[in-house]
């Protein structure tokens, strides 16, 4: 084989391995573009959270944006759907369904990264030994969003009230003294709470 004809094999594999090298980079940039794009989006998480120690039974719904850029146009759904009502049994104002009612019954404009918005979601009165207000302790949030591309979101989060009560604490207070752990749990299942003012 004479120089010209290696020549022109090696021309060959040179174009053919920038061809393909060209490829890869291509593969690279899209991957490294769509990377980029999940570490910079909005995430829409909902949740619940116990309440502050000396309101025994207040559960907050959370629905929040962890994500690092706006969520636009938030729809947040509930399954099976909130209860219709605007009173408790007892004649109180509500404050659990018809205020999560007003709240997300149109899509939110935005939700800023780090913020969130917080509804109680649960809470108990003296004597009670459950939710006063006639919500699902079982449910499922749905959340629907876009980002600023117009991207569209969605999550669906099944969520517990009875697991938020089985969440234990410790209270430096208690150290090992009996009569003190007493006196709270005696507290406690006599149903002293701080009251809810709606």
């Amino acid at each position: 084989m004479d120089p010209q004809n290696w020549s022109a094999i090696f021309a060959g594999v040179s174009a053919l391995g920038a061809v393909a090298t060209a490829g890869i980079a291509g593969w690279s940039l899209l991957g490294a573009r769509k990377d980029s794009r999940d570490r910079t989006r909005p995430v829409v998480v909902a949740s619940l959270k116990k309440g502050p120690e000396m309101s025994l039974g207040v559960v907050y719904l959370v629905i929040e944006n962890n994500g690092q850029s706006l969520a636009r146009h938030l729809e947040v759904r509930f399954d099976p759907p909130l209860p219709d009502y605007t009173h408790t049994d007892d004649g109180q104002q509500g404050v659990v369904a018809p205020v999560l009612r007003k709240r997300y019954g149109t899509a939110i404009t935005l939700l800023a990264p780090g913020h969130q918005l917080k509804n109680i979601y649960s809470y108990m009165s003296a004597g009670s030994d459950g939710n006063v207000e006639p919500v699902p302790a079982q449910f499922t949030v749905s959340v629907h969003y876009v980002d600023d591309h117009g991207r569209g979101y969605a999550d669906s989060f099944p969520l517990d009230v009875d697991l938020i009560g089985l969440e234990t604490q410790s209270d430096p207070s208690d150290g090992n003294n009996p009569e003190r752990r007493k006196n709270k749990r005696d507290r406690r299942d006599t149903g002293e709470t701080c009251q809810v003012v709606g």
